[in-house]
């Protein structure tokens, strides 16, 4: 028997003629630990026959035995775990509480055998309450892209409830197809002003809109690339776009490289086209210190409509 500390996970699966486990790799958090069976040929001595110090010594002896063979407690998994696709990925969830798992897909469904546990999908956010002893086994994918899913196994323990975020090995490569039907419905769902404040709200709080693609900044996004004239010493590095029906938000670095403190001025950003424009967390950079840019612009019309030229300041 197997036993890992902290993911308290036991696999006594029937492995092949070469040792192996069928199935999926597993990646438990925390380390596995062979834990012997306590050796009953060690037995305090009784009786008179042994003289106090003799006494005293084997019963030392027996309790650094039983110390040894108990495996530690359960520890909670950590806030951020990195997963692979195509990896079993096991950690321990809280056995009566409500545990929330943040994973990184933009609208994700959940695959499982389960018949005991109550799992509810909101947004990005998957919440699982256990409903037994028995191990949750899952895969989770986006939404009509099967071809990436993460497998997780989780391990009902008694901890409190859990809260993790789940990152893709290799994410910053994982692009998140736009749906510009479920995103145009989204936009419209509330007043213009209302829209863009819970855009930049979603952004800032890393959840991704309903419907919106997701894809790291390049050189095919240009046209969108911030403009802002912020003082001498900052360096603004855009690294991500999200595009939805009628808006593209890009979220950019801006580093204070200078050896004193800046203030971000956000009406520096304005440009045609630009719509709204907020930092987060901080407005006041201190020599080193960063803080992320939310850009959100409108998304030029493809329709091949011919523009009306302006007549100001034209041949009379």
């Amino acid at each position: 028997m197997r036993i890992v500390l902290a993911g308290m996970l036991v696999l006594a699966s029937p492995a092949y003629a070469d040792g192996s486990v069928p199935g999926l790799p597993v990646a438990p958090v925390g380390q596995a630990v062979e834990v012997p069976p306590p050796d009953a040929t060690k037995k305090p001595a009784t009786g008179t026959q042994l003289a106090p110090e003799e006494l005293l010594q084997s019963l030392q002896t027996l309790e650094r035995d039983l110390r040894q063979n108990v495996p530690a407690a359960v520890t909670p998994p950590p806030s951020v775990i990195n997963v692979k696709a195509g990896v079993n990925q096991a950690f321990p969830i809280s056995a009566s509480g409500l545990n929330r798992i943040t994973v990184p897909f933009a609208e994700p469904e959940i695959k499982t055998v389960s018949e005991t546990a109550g799992i509810t999908v909101e947004g990005s956010v998957v919440y699982v309450s256990a409903g037994s002893a028995d191990p949750v086994s899952m895969f989770v994918l986006e939404k009509g892209q099967p071809d990436l899913a993460i497998s997780l196994t989780l391990m009902p323990a008694g901890i409190p409830q859990v809260d993790v975020r789940l990152e893709l090995d290799g994410q910053s490569k994982v692009a998140l197809p736009a749906r510009r039907d479920q995103a145009e419905k989204w936009e419209l769902s509330a007043p213009y002003a209302e829209t863009l404040s819970e855009l930049i709200t979603d952004v800032a709080s890393q959840r991704v809109p309903p419907g919106y693609g997701m894809a790291m900044f390049d050189a095919s996004h240009r046209r969108f690339a911030p403009t802002c004239t912020f003082s001498f010493g900052t360096q603004v590095r855009p690294a991500q776009i999200l595009t939805g029906s009628n808006l593209v938000v890009v979220v950019a670095e801006v580093r204070n490289v200078a050896g004193y403190v800046i203030e971000l001025d956000e009406s520096q950003c304005a440009r045609p086209g630009v719509l709204a424009v907020a930092a987060y967390p901080a407005l006041r950079l201190g020599p080193g210190e960063a803080t992320e840019l939310y850009i959100v612009s409108e998304v030029p019309s493809d329709s091949g409509t011919p523009a009306r030229p302006v007549v100001i300041g034209g041949s009379p």
